[in-house]
């Protein structure tokens, strides 16, 4: 939702409800939430705690003293998160845990700490391509600014590389877990120039058990005749491109799938559970193995 409610649409929403009392709020669902708001004040507390040590070590490498602010901890996801960037970016790539991560600058704000620590900055400053030196020293720059944030979530980063393109950030789907879900960690830089923002997109953070999602009361009355699309994917088969053509109607093309094999229970495309296909009451059913923690998107 991207538009607030006329008062006629309140007011619609409010006699569906029975005329209770109701607040609505703006629910961006390209934003997923796994996470209860205590779990995130306790991971901003963290990310709070290691930035007096993030800020030295910028100090060290400008030569001047320059301060961060943390502006929000909050859950994206990365499909489609770099669509709209064009190049030159300032921009870290790396992986966590054998996962893409990523830490985005503002492009203007890292040509001028970068001329700074050169010794020739200029009067006017312009977002522009780095050479080959210059993307060094941002490397050097943003490097143990990941590492800071990565440790405060107990996690390390490996293989970390400066990139100016879109292309150079690659895709979550190079991950092992296949997973789109990201914290997304902005702060703010006050440093040399215009404030500029820093942006971390970590994946595979997981609080304890217990505190994975949001704690909510029993499903609302009002939400108790959804209908949602409940589906098992099974094992596929193989076919040559001229025997798919030739398909007509009544022809029988046989899976590999028997009794037991394993099977994905999905909710409206997402993984909901782990289950076995088997027979009930002599109809072909599944059973369900195990419930997933964390809701993912068919590959």
């Amino acid at each position: 939702m991207t538009e607030e409610l006329d008062p006629l649409q309140a007011d619609a929403i409010t006699q569906v409800l029975g005329g209770r009392d109701v607040e609505v709020s703006e629910r961006d669902f390209r934003r997923p939430r796994r996470f209860s708001p205590q779990v995130r004040e306790g991971l901003k507390r963290r990310i709070d705690a290691v930035l007096p040590k993030t800020e030295a070590g910028i100090t060290a490498i400008l030569g001047s003293v320059h301060t961060l602010q943390l502006d929000h901890v909050r859950e994206t996801s990365a499909e489609g998160l770099f669509d709209e960037m064009e190049a030159p970016l300032a921009a870290l790539a790396f992986e966590m845990g054998g996962d893409p991560a990523w830490l985005i600058w503002d492009s203007l704000a890292a040509v001028t700490c970068v001329e700074q620590v050169l010794g020739c900055p200029t009067e006017n400053p312009k977002a522009r391509p780095l050479s080959m030196v210059e993307g060094k020293i941002l490397e050097q720059l943003l490097t143990p600014i990941a590492q800071d944030l990565a440790r405060s979530l107990d996690k390390e980063i490996t293989n970390p590389r400066a990139t100016q393109s879109p292309e150079g950030l690659g895709s979550w789907r190079d991950g092992k877990r296949l997973d789109a879900h990201r914290l997304e960690i902005s702060l703010g830089f006050l440093g040399p120039g215009s404030p500029s923002t820093l942006r971390l997109y970590v994946p595979g953070v997981k609080p304890s058990a217990g505190q994975m999602f949001e704690e909510t009361d029993d499903l609302p009355g009002h939400l108790n005749n959804v209908v949602v699309d409940v589906s098992a994917q099974l094992i596929g088969c193989e076919v040559s491109l001229d025997q798919l053509l030739s398909l007509e109607k009544g022809d029988v093309i046989p899976i590999e799938s028997r009794v037991g094999d394993p099977a994905l229970l999905t909710v409206e495309g997402l993984i909901l559970a782990k289950a076995a296909m088997g027979q009930h009451r002599g109809q072909l059913a599944v059973r369900i193995v195990q419930l997933e923690n964390q809701v993912e998107e068919l590959p």
